[in-house]
């Protein structure tokens, strides 16, 4: 997630700086991270500590 964020925040600035080059791509981008990163909140949001079992091998 942190680093959809950080990437983001990157193409942004050039985006900034040269809209004709990136403005396209920093949409599209922002907009599949936004929705990876709600994606992942939710699952953590959501997460039992119950659940753990079924993340180990018997």
């Amino acid at each position: 997630m942190t680093a959809e964020i950080i990437m983001s925040l990157l193409i942004l600035d050039d985006a900034s700086k040269a809209p004709e080059l990136f403005a396209k791509s920093a949409n599209v981008y922002v907009n599949m991270a936004e929705a990876n990163v709600n994606g992942h909140y939710t699952y953590v949001k959501n997460f039992n500590p119950e659940d753990l079992a079924n993340f180990t091998q018997e």
